[in-house]
């Protein structure tokens, strides 16, 4: 799945995988660039931003807990280990482009996780 998810984004021009970390439905954590690295996942945002991404298409249905929990002990990992500031915030990638992701189900439970902070770069719910 993984060498799948490099090869698509390779072929679209990227140096490798985009996202810093990658969150099967199990809970599992998956590096990409890890921390310390630029991303290649938003434009305008990718030197200063990291980028979860759950492994899954989720428009229509929710991100399992335990994957949540998952993204949610990952964050604050960061926090401990000083990648990221203790005043962080949470965007989804709708807030700052124009994009149906991360679809509408996982970005209402994004919305109500601690330090989500959208953007008023984006374009909104695409599809309400």
């Amino acid at each position: 799945m993984l060498r799948n998810i490099q090869s698509h984004q390779i072929n679209q021009g990227w140096t490798d995988i985009g996202w810093h970390w990658m969150i099967g439905v199990d809970g599992r954590i998956y590096e990409g660039r890890g921390w310390g690295n630029a991303g290649m996942h938003t434009l305008g945002y990718n030197q200063i931003s990291y980028a979860i991404t759950f492994i899954g298409q989720f428009r229509t249905k929710n991100v399992p807990q335990i994957a949540v929990n998952a993204a949610l002990r990952l964050i604050k990992c960061g926090v401990e280990l000083e990648h990221l500031l203790p005043d962080y915030t949470i965007h989804t990638h709708q807030d700052a482009f124009c994009s149906d992701c991360p679809g509408k189900s996982l970005r209402l439970q994004v919305q109500k996780w601690p330090h989500y902070e959208g953007l008023e770069t984006g374009c909104g719910m695409i599809g309400d």
